[in-house]
């Protein structure tokens, strides 16, 4: 497989990662409600587990140690499977806490302490970085297997790139990491099924390979040397803690299995789900490993997955695995670098931030921390790229990878003490992370990049023994720290939010010997009020699901709810304070006395500032409502005016306090005091009054006094002033209009009356109009009926007579029946020319109404087939239907000119090859088809040749139709709405295609067999009825040549006496008879008479909507003059074979 193809395969594929995960993030809330899909996207997502080295270092740690590759399945399935308590503990936890990391969940966990979040993530950073750079090499090396030759280019950087950018895109799209991204989730969990099919697959063609190999070479394999020469040993189990603590404690896993978590049941699918997937990963690797050493005995154990394939020429398998192992990478790049961002910024860079001074609002820190979040994903995948390629790392691919896991592994001992453990602190939570992570650095991480092998007594694993060694020092330093150094209330009170839900028996522990509820009573009535206190009490209550009782210890569980009630109301250092005094033997540091300075200084100037903004504010919004508006106390003094009042009296701010009457005169003040004293009675005084604006202009104003009731007292009124004068003066202005509405109305009325009789005038105009619109296209109409049978009819005759002609001179030499047929083709084409232009006009003039019912297409496919076969044959072309069973919605007879005009030319211009008619289904639709090995239609004439008179250029100038039959086949599937295409190709044929609706039932087949024309017609006794002497001679005539016995006649009373009044085997009837009388009408006539109903044709030159529905009733063929005689001949055979008297 060449490299541009690969590369468009990768590029594809990550195409395709991004639009799963913008689909995802827009369809974000659909899928969290989605009750199936969410627990599935949340158990493919944990597949992330499976990175590069369980992809591709599992195989090869199977070829080299045997047994040693299982555990880093086995540990994450017994997690799942077996301590599904505690992961379910840890993400219910993780979602109400809202955190975005491991680092955040241990802070929150130990007293929100900034320092256990800072060691946390300094400690996953120095572990995941050699982890991200083995992804990189990874997806370098196994594109160089999969092309078997070096690339020219850094496949590491492309991928890097890449990597980063997906997680920018859909990882750190908004500040608040607490809620999820669901796009990203739904990209990982479908990267973890690219990666289960990718591995099912390989491992399916591995077995293949193994089980066809000799048995003594499948005995001397060295992964089935390995396999049987290793055992359960020390570092089999030392393993499978190191993945079961990393399955908890990595980064990509715990962002995964709670940051991204829907709901905390969720976890219950992927208990078995999770261990299921891991099985058959952990399967797949053994037969991979087995057939690759076999069969590949010096290849790098590490690339076996990609290795084999390649090897055995299986370029999709290998493309399939080499997609399998980018996922892997991808994954695991992209959710460790969004993961490592997150703890980076939160809970190293925020922090300091914050202590230098750099405050702003809540949401300019967010946005800001958001863009040191984007920084960090660019450094830690940068700084991961520079490992790769500048640092000697170890040589296999798992043992980098169990380096990172015993890193991360320290968490384990402070996030199972936290989860389960009330008394765990802050303090055991640094010891613990401190000396476990120092004791993994000096006796793991140095050795290993010195070449080194950690120190280990003799006979004992090196790798088990220093990993045991960190994880059993880091859990001494953790206790120890508990034991040695005092818990403080913090510690209590975040414990008890972690621990409270599953630990409520716990609850009894007292935080000191002698306090009591009745202690934090009165403190809460002290700081709150007494009812604000019991509704306190009360919640209290409902959230511990007891009574509590004065007399009672206070829990730390009180406590917790106890501080977080008053931190609402004094501020959370505040509360701390105030609960020591509760608490007894509690002791409040320095630290908190200064926060708490620090909270009540704070206060202090909030509530200055937020009394300034807020008067402020009140003084903006009251300056520019379009009102004048006031307060005045109970001694009349104006106590509030707005700017628009001040300027509207022409005084400034220091009448403020001073009595109305001092800016309204005595003469104002003393006409309005009546309205003010109701309004310091309580009762509101609206009125209005006049005067005069800046201009001198007088203006009317509504003035409302509103009373300011408190406690049942009137302590003043509000004045409200609003210019109404334009009100006023509109209702002056309808007074007016009302008074002279009578007179407007009656005049209006008068002039409805007229336009109304002018409407009338013009509808009766209109009427007649249409009549006589109606009454000419009627009159057209009956013109191309009556043209229709008085042209046709001669011709009819004619092509009879010639037929008859062509048989009697067959004795007489070629030349006299070449003129014949010459005749017969002449009179063919003025038949057709006739036909068609009847066509046309009656589909211009709007006089064809389809008649829409559900009938057999392929019965219609095959007579058409029969009518066209002989004029094939003579051209020595091979005509072919399809025989289906498909029934349609349309009208037959119109789809009957449409298939007969398509195959008439497929026949015409085709010299040699075949015409196949046909049809196609699908789910609503039938596509039928015609289909010809003619000389094409080029794409310049593609439109033309549904013009009228437009003929193929390619065709011969002796099979050239009249350029008529594709303009009729246009018109009609134009008025039935049915598409028509056309594909064809110059010189290799064309192919028409039409598109009718499918019927949901199959129409009854109206005839017992196809009409094949050339059946004897030996004895065959017809009546002929027909009104034209010279059809009728020339018709009687053909049929007695064709072996039958005919009895023609004019009419009805000729018809009744036929045969004896006895029945014939057929009766083929004109429409149009003697006395106005129809074929139909007679048809039905005769059949009374001879008791049975024999078949019949109607012989007709109409193609009206009536002559079908009247050749339906009473179950009738209809065949169109001018008659052909061949597709006579073909219709006697149907209709004999019908009548049970042939073959």
């Amino acid at each position: 497989m060449g490299l541009t193809e690969t590369l468009l395969w990768c590029v594809v594929y990550v195409a395709v990662l991004f639009a799963i995960a913008a689909v995802g993030e827009a369809r974000a809330a659909p899928i969290t409600r989605h009750r199936a899909l969410r627990p599935a996207i949340y158990a493919f997502g944990l597949g992330v587990y499976c990175t590069s080295w369980t992809f591709y270092g599992a195989v090869g740690e199977a070829s080299r140690n045997g047994w040693d590759y299982l555990p880093i399945y086995l540990g994450p399935a017994l997690i799942f499977g077996l301590a599904h308590p505690l992961v379910h503990r840890m993400v219910r936890l993780g979602r109400e806490h809202n955190t975005a990391s491991i680092a955040d969940f241990l802070s929150a966990r130990f007293g929100k302490s900034a320092s256990v979040g800072a060691l946390a993530s300094s400690l996953l950073v120095l572990a995941s970085l050699p982890y991200i750079a083995l992804q990189l090499r990874s997806a370098a090396a196994s594109l160089e297997i999969l092309l078997q030759r070096p690339i020219e280019f850094d496949a590491a950087l492309a991928c890097a790139i890449a990597f980063a950018a997906f997680a920018l895109l859909f990882g750190a799209r908004r500040p608040d990491l607490g809620t999820g991204n669901r796009g990203l989730a739904l990209a990982v969990a479908v990267e973890s099924l690219v990666k289960l099919v990718a591995m099912l697959a390989i491992g399916l063609f591995a077995w293949g390979l193994w089980t066809q190999m000799p048995e003594g070479e499948r005995a001397q394999a060295p992964a089935a040397l390995a396999l049987a020469g290793s055992s359960l040993d020390l570092r089999f189990w030392t393993l499978t803690l190191l993945a079961a603590l990393a399955a908890l404690c990595l980064p990509r896993q715990f962002h995964m299995s709670v940051v991204e978590a829907g709901r905390a049941g969720d976890t219950r699918t992927a208990r078995w789900a999770f261990p299921a997937y891991l099985g058959v990963v952990a399967l797949v690797a053994l037969p991979v490993a087995l057939a690759g050493t076999a069969r590949l005995p010096g290849a790098n154990p590490d690339s076996l997955i990609l290795a084999l394939p390649v090897d055995a020429g299986r370029d999709g398998l290998a493309l399939l695995s080499f997609l399998g192992g980018l996922s892997a990478s991808a994954g695991m790049v992209t959710i460790a670098s969004l993961a490592l961002s997150t703890m980076v910024v939160n809970d190293m860079l925020g922090p300091l931030l914050l202590r230098k001074g750099h405050r702003s609002s809540e949401e300019g820190l967010a946005r800001r921390l958001l863009t040191y979040r984007r920084l960090a994903i660019v450094g830690v995948v940068a700084l991961a790229y520079l490992f790769h390629s500048g640092m000697q790392a170890p040589s296999g691919l798992s043992s980098i990878g169990l380096i990172a896991f015993a890193g991360a592994a320290q968490l384990g001992p402070a996030l199972i003490f936290g989860l389960y453990w009330r008394g765990a602190s802050r303090p055991g939570a640094l010891a613990g992370i401190g000396v476990g992570g120092l004791c993994w650095v000096v006796l793991i991480l140095a050795p290993a990049y010195a070449g080194l092998a950690p120190i280990a007594p003799a006979g004992v694993d090196p790798f088990a023994f220093a990993a045991l060694t960190s994880l059993a020092l880091n859990t001494f330093a953790f206790i120890a720290a508990v034991a040695f150094r005092r818990t403080g209330l913090v510690d209590y009170i975040q414990a008890d939010a972690f621990i409270r839900a599953e630990n409520a028996a716990q609850e009894r522990d007292p935080v000191a010997s002698g306090t009591r509820v009745a202690d934090l009573e009165l403190l809460l009535m002290r700081v709150l009020g007494e009812e604000e206190a019991r509704a306190s009490l009360d919640s209290f209550e409902s959230a511990l699901g007891r009574e509590l009782k004065s007399g009672d210890t206070l829990t730390p569980a009180l406590a917790g709810l106890a501080e977080a009630r008053l931190a609402r109301s004094v501020g959370a250092a505040s509360a701390r304070v105030l609960m020591t005094r509760v608490v007894q033997g509690a002791r409040i540091s320095p630290d908190e006395v200064v926060a708490l300075l620090d909270e009540t200084g704070e206060k202090i100037r909030s509530s200055r500032d937020a009394l300034e903004e807020s008067e402020r504010s009140v003084r903006f919004y009251t300056d520019n409502v379009p009102a004048l508006l006031s307060y005045a106390d109970r001694d009349y003094r104006l106590q509030f005016a707005n700017q628009a009042y001040l300027d509207f009296f022409a005084i400034d701010r220091s009448a403020i306090g001073q009595p109305m009457s001092a800016y309204l005169g005595e003469t104002e003040f003393h006409q309005r005091k009546g309205f003010m004293d109701a309004a310091l009675q309580g009762q509101r005084q609206e009125f209005d009054v006049t005067h005069p604006d800046a201009r001198g202009r007088d203006r009317i104003w509504q003035l409302v006094y509103q009373p300011r009731i408190e406690n049942g007292t009137v302590l003043g009124f509000y004045g409200v002033y609003q210019d109404v004068t334009a009100r006023r003066e509109a209702e002056i202005g309808l007074k007016r209009a009302y008074e002279t509405l009578e007179e407007k109305v009656e005049a209006r009325t008068a002039a409805l009356r007229a336009e109304s009789q002018a409407r009338l005038e013009l509808a009766r105009d209109l009427e007649i109009a249409r009549r006589e619109a109606e009454a000419a296209t009627a009159s057209k109409t009956r013109f191309l009926a009556a043209a229709s049978h008085d042209l046709l009819q001669p011709l009819s005759a004619a092509r009879l007579l010639t037929s008859a002609l062509e048989q009697e001179m067959e004795a007489a030499g070629d030349r006299p029946r070449d003129l014949a047929r010459r005749i017969d083709r002449a009179i063919e084409n003025a038949d057709q020319l006739l036909r068609a232009l009847l066509d046309i006009s009656r589909l211009d003039a709007g006089g064809v109404t389809p008649n829409l019912s559900v009938f057999s297409l392929g019965l219609l496919i095959e007579d058409t087939a029969n009518q066209f076969a002989p004029r094939a044959a003579a051209k020595g072309v091979e005509l072919t239907s399809v025989a289906n069973r498909l029934s349609v919605y349309s009208d037959r007879g119109l789809m009957t000119s449409v298939l007969q005009n398509l195959v008439s030319n497929a026949v015409r211009y085709t010299e040699t090859g075949r015409v196949l008619v046909g049809a196609r289904r699908s789910a609503d639709a039938v596509t039928l088809c015609v289909y010809d090995t003619g000389p094409g239609i080029g794409e310049d004439e593609r439109e033309r040749v549904f013009r009228e008179f437009e003929r193929g250029s390619r065709s011969t100038r002796e099979d050239r139709g009249l350029g008529l039959g594709l303009a009729i086949v246009d018109r009609i599937v134009k008025r039935l709405g049915h598409p028509i295409r056309v594909q064809s190709e110059v010189g290799h044929g064309t192919c028409f295609q039409v598109v009718i609706p499918r019927a949901s039932g199959r129409a009854a087949r109206t005839n017992a067999g196809s009409r094949r024309a050339g059946a004897s017609l030996d004895g065959l006794r017809v009546l002929y009825v027909e009104d034209d002497p010279g059809v009728l001679e020339a018709g009687v005539d053909a049929m007695r040549r064709w072996g039958c016995e005919v009895e023609g006649v004019p009419g009805g009373k000729e018809a009744m006496d036929a045969f004896g009044g006895n029945a014939p085997d057929v009766a083929v009837l004109d429409y149009q008879l003697e006395e106005d009388e129809t074929g139909p009408e007679l048809y039905e006539r005769l059949c009374l008479q001879w008791g049975v109903r024999p078949p019949g044709l109607l012989a007709t030159a109409e193609r009206g909507a009536a002559v079908r529905d009247a050749a339906a009733r009473s179950a009738l063929d209809v065949l169109s003059k001018p008659l052909a005689p061949a597709a006579l001949r073909a219709s006697l055979a149907a209709m004999k074979r019908r009548a049970g008297r042939g073959a």
